[in-house]
């Protein structure tokens, strides 16, 4: 069961006397004056989601949500850190309660499979709940159906959560029917192309060069550069 894994505990974690984070608080009216003033961008309300990998093999995969942003920024890094205290439980002595040491529950997995030992696809999402579901039918779409990164991306998609599996609208009637058979609700989306559904984006290393693909959902896209 789900609830009875939350919180997993790091293997060490140095005292809290002993981590220092030194950064300074932006409150509501500061954000506001600088909206009004031009000084404050807003790229995003949401997630910031990148992979990227060099010449060397360095490679990386990152997903920051503002949906639990503590308004805490480290001078000069500009990021806002998380403050997912939100996602723990209140009443000590469950499995999720807050304790020290205990890792926060996360659906955002940004991912890097390797291969031999070396990154060979990295990969994320940004969706909410959706996260995990897009993630790992990507992951499926190019490994076991041997698909290109654009076309892993691309491909209807389906989510189970709650009462209902979620199917985009290009899911096939037969499939649905198959789905039902099982037992399962069926909640259909109007959208062949639902941003709900997670927009996943993906790097592929293909034999000695690399592909990429941006999930159509929403906006995004690949970019290569030499230096």
């Amino acid at each position: 069961d789900r609830d009875m894994i939350l919180g997993i505990y790091y293997l060490s974690l140095p005292p809290y006397q002993e981590k220092k984070i030194e950064g300074y608080f932006v409150n509501n009216s500061e954000i506001e004056q600088g909206l009004e003033s031009g000084k404050i961008k807003i790229h995003s309300r949401i997630i910031s989601r990148f992979e990227t990998i060099d010449e060397k093999g360095n490679t990386v995969s990152a997903t920051h949500t503002l949906g639990t942003g503590s308004g805490v920024v480290t001078p000069g890094l500009g990021f806002v850190y998380n403050n997912s205290m939100k996602l723990a439980d209140a009443i000590s002595g469950r499995p999720n309660s807050i304790a020290p040491g205990k890792a926060r529950t996360t659906g955002m997995v940004p991912t890097i499979l390797f291969k031999n030992d070396e990154p060979f696809m990295i990969l994320g999402a940004l969706g909410g709940s959706v996260i995990i579901s897009a993630v790992l039918q990507t992951i499926l779409n190019i490994v076991d159906f041997g698909m290109s990164p654009m076309e892993a991306v691309s491909v209807p998609r389906i989510h189970s959560e709650g009462d209902f599996v979620h199917v985009e609208a290009r899911v096939e009637s037969s499939q649905i029917a198959v789905l039902e058979s099982f037992g399962h609700k069926i909640k259909k989306s109007p959208y062949s192309f639902d941003p709900m559904m997670a927009r996943c984006h993906v790097i592929l290393k293909d034999k000695k060069s690399w592909k990429a693909g941006a999930d159509p959902r929403s906006g995004g896209g690949v970019a290569f550069a030499r230096v």
